[in-house]
């Protein structure tokens, strides 16, 4: 599992690294056709100074567009909470009035999530009708 984490931040990086290198490139590019359709070049060094900005600024445009887009899909921000959707969902029984919700925590995972999933337990367990059987909800680890 740690070999596939890896291999994705690798290919992550990789990737961003690409998107740079070919929003430079346009930079380059398209300050060289600006300045030879208008007929004045700045010095070299200034070329250099407003390509490397120009670029940068169009390479943050484009990260920032491209992340609000992932993040405003429906859904999103539930799937992103991952390991803490079952305590979401048994907090959401509890409070229609289900007391006998329980919460499984593995014995190995993220240590607030399990102490998290035991208040809820104790919650539960302080407002449940006496004899009541319980339904269990597993937690499962996220690594």
């Amino acid at each position: 599992m740690k070999i596939r984490l890896a291999i994705r931040i690798v290919a992550t990086g990789a990737l961003l690294l690409m998107l740079l290198t070919g929003v430079l490139i346009g930079t380059f590019f398209l300050t060289a056709w600006l300045y030879h359709t208008i007929g004045h070049a700045p010095p070299p060094f200034l070329v250099q100074v407003i390509n490397a900005l120009l670029g940068l600024v169009l390479y943050a445009v484009i990260l920032v567009g491209f992340f609000s887009l992932i993040n405003a899909r429906p859904g999103a921000r539930r799937r992103q909470m991952g390991l803490f959707e079952p305590i979401f969902a048994a907090m959401e029984q509890i409070a229609k009035g289900d007391f006998q919700v329980r919460l499984n925590p593995p014995l190995r995972c993220n240590g607030f999530a399990s102490e998290l999933a035991k208040s809820v337990n104790q919650m539960a367990l302080g407002i449940e009708p006496d004899g009541a059987p319980a339904t269990r909800v597993h937690l499962q680890c996220l690594a």
